[in-house]
Formats: structure tokens, C-alpha cells, sequence
């Protein structure tokens, strides 16, 4: 089970950081017109977020599609764990990332065993997670939030624990869930 999900967080982390390639690699079937890669057009005034734009995502078939059933491409980074790069969780990295990098979408990923992880540092761990989410919806940008354990079936209670927190402190944003 480790290794199938190693397999699948490696595919997740390369899709998210090939997506913040050129326009050049979206796929064909998606009209890149379409596409609000920055939340907003910063020429005209236009102040629309990424989450007003696409809404509550779902997947379709092999596509993500939004509110209206259209495809979309998420662009996106990954946070490194945050235990060990913490110093990236703020509103200003977050921010940084939807303007420089065009991101519509940030992964947390709280680290959960090792070294000053969540198991022996949770109040701290928290906080960083909750200010990445807090700016992804200032910024209205998506945010995956990742209980990140190569060990996670020793943590089951813990896990469910900090997700209920994280749906009763966010659960009134409902055009952010997936």
C-alpha cells in the first residue's frame, strides 16, 4: 500500500509541476481563451477569482471540470513539507505564486511523523496549513490540503481529527470543496 501511494503522490507532484509550464502544453480539447490562469485580468480591472470563474470542481471521465461542466487546467506548486520548509507557508509566498507563477492552485502539505512534524508539534503545524488556506481564498485560488505520512495508516484517528477541524473552521466556503 506504501508503494502504490508513493506512486500516486509522485504522478500528482509531477502533473502539478508540469502544469505550470507554458501555455503550449495545455491539452488540444481545452480552448485556452477559456482558461483564467491568473483570477483575474489585471489590465482591464477585472477582479474575478479563479474560484468565482470555475466553482466547484468535479471530475468528469479523465478531465476536471468546473461549475458549468467545462474542462480546466489547474496550475498549480506544491509546498514542501512543512515542518522542514515553513518558512514558505505565509500570505505573501501564496500571493507571490498566483501573480508571478499565474498559480489558481497550492498544495499544503503538512508533515505529519519526523522531525517537529504535526504528531509532536500540532498547534504550529496547523497554523501553517491554516494560513496557506487562509490566503488561497484571499486569493481566490484552490488549495489541496495533504496529511503528508509515508505512514499514514498508523494515524488514522489523528487524521480524522485534523480534517474535522479543517471542515468545521473552512466547511462555510462551499465552492471550495472538491
Amino acid at each position: 500500500m506504501r508503494v502504490i501511494t508513493g506512486i500516486i503522490a509522485v504522478f500528482l507532484i509531477i502533473s502539478i509541476i508540469t502544469s505550470c509550464e507554458s501555455d503550449s502544453d495545455m491539452p488540444e480539447d481545452i480552448d485556452q481563451s477559456e482558461v483564467d490562469e491568473t483570477g483575474g485580468d489585471e489590465g482591464t480591472g477585472d477582479t474575478t477569482s479563479t474560484i468565482d470563474s470555475f466553482g466547484l470542481l468535479q471530475a468528469s471521465g479523465n478531465k476536471i471540470v468546473d461549475k458549468n461542466n467545462n474542462p480546466v487546467q489547474l496550475r498549480g506548486m506544491s509546498l514542501f513539507w512543512s515542518q522542514w520548509m515553513g518558512q514558505y507557508y505565509t500570505k505573501e509566498a501564496i500571493s507571490w505564486l498566483k501573480k508571478d507563477w499565474k498559480c489558481n492552485i497550492v498544495r499544503a502539505a503538512m508533515g505529519v511523523e519526523d522531525t517537529d512534524g504535526y504528531l509532536s508539534n500540532k498547534e504550529t503545524e496547523k497554523q501553517k496549513v491554516y494560513t496557506v488556506i487562509d490566503a488561497a481564498i484571499k486569493e481566490g485560488i484552490y488549495v489541496i490540503v495533504d496529511w503528508h505520512s509515508h505512514h499514514a495508516e498508523d494515524h488514522l484517528e489523528e487524521a480524522k481529527a485534523f480534517f474535522s477541524e479543517v471542515a468545521q473552521k473552512y466547511g462555510k466556503h462551499p465552492k471550495y470543496h472538491l
